[in-house]
Formats: C-alpha cells, sequence, structure tokens
C-alpha cells in the first residue's frame, strides 16, 4: 500500500473447463447423422476470468447399409431405409381378343400387368364389374376371381348377357397399386326350345303331355337365334331320325314307338352358331277297341 505494505488480494475463481452432453441428433446434407455439444475453455488472464466456449461436433453414422435395394437417406435425426419400388404397371386383354363372348362360354379377362420390380412383387389381384355406362359406385368384386398374385378372370354364369366394364386392381409388395378398366360383353347364343300340343292351338310344355302310340303330336319351335342373327335351319328329329329338315317353325308327327319318344330340335343362324335341345314324350299304349257282337 502507500505505506510500503504487502496487501493479499484473493483473485475471482473463474471456474474449471466443462464439456456439455450430447444434444439431439440431427442430419447433414450429405444424409450423414450427427450430434454436437458445447465445450467450455475456462480460465484467468491478468485479472479477469475468461470462458470460451465452443460446439465439438461428432458424425453419429453414415445413412448407407450397404444395400443396392434399398434408398437411403436421414430425416428428422434418423436414418431411414426405403426399399426401391415402382409401382405396377397395369393392363388388361380378353381372350377372345375382341372381348366378346356367347353366354355360356368362357371369356378370359386376361391380367396383362407388370411390375418393373418383377412380376412376382404382384401380391394382390382384385377383378370388379358393372354394366357399362352406369357410375362407378356401382362396382361390385368378382369374388372368385380376388388372388393373391397376379392371375386372370375368367366370369362364371353369374354374369349375364349384357355389357360390362371390368376393373382390375393389383398391388405390390409396398402397397403400391395400379388400375385398368375394358368394356366386355357377353352374347345371346342360339338357344333351341319347343313346344307340344295334341290338336295345334292349345301349346304346353312337353313334360305336361301324355300321347298314345299311333297319336300325331304337334311341334312348335320357340327357339332364340344368337345376337344379331336369324334361324336359317330347323332340323326336326323323333329317337334320333330325321322327319323335317325344311325350316318349318310348326310340324306334326306320328308317335309309333311305345313307351317313351325323344323329339329333337336343332336349329342353326346366320352366325354360324347351333343349339340343339331333346325332350321326352309320353307316350302309353293306345286304348283298346271294343266290337259290338250281335246276340
Amino acid at each position: 500500500d502507500s505505506c510500503g505494505q504487502r496487501e493479499n488480494k484473493k483473485l475471482p475463481d473463474c471456474g474449471d473447463d466443462s464439456i456439455g452432453a450430447w444434444g439431439a441428433n440431427y442430419c447433414k446434407a450429405d444424409d450423414s447423422l450427427y450430434h454436437s455439444r458445447v465445450v467450455h475453455q475456462r480460465g484467468c488472464a491478468g485479472s479477469a476470468c475468461y470462458d470460451n466456449a465452443s460446439t465439438e461436433e461428432e458424425l453419429v453414422e453414415t445413412c448407407d447399409d450397404s444395400n443396392p435395394a434399398t434408398i437411403d437417406t436421414c430425416v428428422s435425426g434418423s436414418c431411414v431405409y426405403n426399399i426401391s419400388n415402382t409401382p405396377p404397371t397395369v393392363a388388361i386383354s380378353c381372350d377372345p381378343v375382341d372381348c366378346q363372348q356367347y353366354y355360356g362360354f368362357a371369356l378370359v379377362l386376361m391380367n396383362d400387368s407388370s411390375d418393373p420390380d418383377g412380376d412376382r412383387d404382384i401380391i394382390k389381384t382384385k377383378w370388379y364389374k358393372k354394366n357399362q355406362g352406369a357410375p362407378d359406385t356401382d362396382y361390385q368384386e368378382i369374388i372368385y376371381c380376388q388372388s393373391n398374385a397376379k392371375t386372370n378372370c375368367t366370369p362364371q354364369l353369374d354374369i349375364g348377357i349384357g355389357a360390362y366394364t371390368a376393373k382390375l386392381y393389383v398391388e405390390d409388395s409396398m402397397a403400391q397399386s395400379s388400375t385398368a378398366v375394358k368394356n366386355f360383353i357377353i352374347k345371346q347364343d342360339a338357344v333351341a326350345n319347343f313346344e307340344c300340343s295334341l290338336d295345334s292351338k292349345s301349346w304346353n310344355d312337353c313334360a305336361s303331355i301324355t300321347i298314345s302310340q299311333g297319336q300325331v303330336i304337334y311341334l312348335q319351335d320357340k327357339s332364340t337365334a344368337s345376337e344379331g342373327a336369324n334361324i336359317t335351319s330347323r332340323t326336326w328329329q323323333i329317337n334320333n331320325a330325321d322327319f323335317n329338315t325344311g325350316n318349318n317353325t310348326t310340324v306334326s308327327v306320328k308317335v309309333n314307338q311305345p313307351n317313351n319318344n325323344i323329339i329333337t330340335l336343332i336349329i342353326k343362324d346366320s352366325k354360324n352358331r347351333s343349339n340343339s335341345k331333346n325332350k321326352t314324350i309320353k307316350t302309353q299304349l293306345p286304348l283298346p277297341t271294343y266290337r259290338e257282337v250281335a246276340p
């Protein structure tokens, strides 16, 4: 001091160096995962304290699983490994190629879909149908055509004569999906049919008629030609033998065979479609005749 005496002064406590805890992980532009912490270097310089703070950064993980089938990214502080996937490409064709078939014959809706990741990546197929021109809300699933693979669809007899739109839905292993639509037509085919009569006036189902051997039965064609066609040929048979080939709509024949007789009508139309119908005619022996004898 001013008197020449030594005076001791206590220096301030500047604290020790310190290292903070690692913070939350974060992503950097190179798709790598980092975290950081704050480092403090403290000390005394002259009569003053100092505290030098700095940020220490550390690589936690490089987002790369070395799998060429994945897309590796860093998102919101985590490495994300997505399997590389492209949605399936969906397509439909038909057999027959014009997508038209007669009722009762097979029309196949062909699943021509493909997947850039391999067709085995298609793990779900669903087929739907609606009447052509109806709103999409009318689509109904064809249950028996559903599959866990890439499959075709063959509409059964529950899908009747008419014009339809088919919709195909396919899905891959990553739940990516695609749809396509295709129109198809189920056409009326040629259908043979006929009725029977004992007097050519009152016509009934042939099963309701019983005739006597040697009696004449009348037959009337009730057939339908295929869609857009006309019947061009009618052949009538009894017990496999032709008895009228003149393309006649109404014919008659004497029933000579005892017991049951089989009548057959074979038709052909202008679109070269044909069909036949057999009906069994119940036949009984004629009633006995009596002759009056004079006493």
